[in-house]
């Protein structure tokens, strides 16, 4: 049995926004090219010819980033609807947010030492020139997100998911990433209780 790991860029969260932290500035530290200005002709094919760069990226569990996104989202929703009294159960977006990056893990982990909700893992970016308006920015392409669940974890999943029959399964899985960034599952809660 499988599980994937999902995550939410906020970019892709709040694509209205321009910005964010992938961003030029932050694309030097990673050791791409960005000398080209963007409105220059010649900008497209330059930042086109430039290969993507493994790094490592911290990304958090439920924290600041993920509640500044979902506030802006309601407000956005009840902009749209004109309705104050909207409300809903929450974006169905990944609580685990895309946040900071680097060439070195050790750096990422001076910055964010708290390894319950900053997880740094190694992934692929690259960058991209957006128009409107126009600027460089930095994707990323690739994050390592299968993790194999062994017994008697997989056992304990396939009998919850027996017993919910066509309801939603609730649950909750404690990781934990070794020296080479492989994950391994350390413990498994399930049901109805997660959502109080």
């Amino acid at each position: 049995m499988t599980l994937n790991l999902e995550w939410t860029d906020p970019t892709n969260f709040c694509p209205e926004k321009p910005g964010g932290w992938l961003d030029r500035s932050k694309l030097q530290q990673l050791g791409f090219a960005s000398s080209v200005d963007a409105n220059s002709p010649d900008a497209e094919r330059y930042y086109q010819r430039q290969r993507p760069r493994i790094v490592f990226v911290a990304l958090e569990y439920d924290g600041p980033a993920w509640s500044e996104m979902y506030e802006r989202s309601v407000a956005e929703q009840r902009a749209r609807n004109k309705v104050t009294n909207w409300t809903d159960n929450g974006p169905s977006h990944s609580h685990l947010v895309a946040m900071d990056a680097d060439p070195d893990p050790a750096n990422l982990r001076r910055r964010y030492p708290n390894g319950m909700t900053v997880v740094i893992l190694p992934a692929v970016v690259s960058v991209t020139l957006e128009s409107r308006p126009t600027r460089v920015v930095g994707r990323i392409q690739q994050l390592p997100s299968s993790i194999h669940v062994p017994r008697p974890f997989s056992d304990q999943f396939l009998a919850a998911a027996k017993q919910a029959g066509q309801q939603d399964l609730f649950y909750r899985v404690h990781l934990r990433y070794g020296a080479s960034f492989e994950p391994w599952i350390t413990g498994v809660d399930l049901g109805d209780s997660l959502l109080k």
